[in-house]
């Protein structure tokens, strides 16, 4: 009967052991749990302004994208300005030097004739 109740005793302690054991773990599983769920909230809050920020940077690019556009707009209708300014710049001294010519000539006919 003393060896059955040493028997019991032993195998109590050693089952108190075990439920130590098992709620140390325990403690030490919900610990690690909320040490990831804090973790995940804070991932998630920098994902969420991660997200922000991209929205912010791809309206920005979209805005300059458009004045961007527009300025290409402006220079290429200031350099069809600027070639037809220099076309007419080049007609206009070819008429120049055309009337000087005529010029000459009249005055030599003026002078030649007197």
């Amino acid at each position: 009967m003393e060896k059955v109740k040493s028997q019991l005793e032993a195998e109590n302690a050693d089952l108190t052991t075990e439920l130590r054991s098992v709620g140390a773990s325990r403690q030490e599983c919900e610990r690690r749990r909320k040490q990831a769920e804090s973790q995940l909230v804070e991932l998630q809050s920098k994902v969420i302004e991660l997200e922000r920020s991209r929205a912010e940077l791809a309206d920005r690019f979209a805005k300059l994208q458009q004045e961007s556009d527009a300025i290409a707009a402006q220079l290429e209708q200031a350099e069809l300005r600027t070639s037809a300014a220099t076309k007419s710049a080049a007609a206009m001294e070819s008429q120049l030097s055309e009337a000087q010519v005529n010029l000459s000539q009249v005055y030599a006919l003026i002078f030649w004739d007197t």
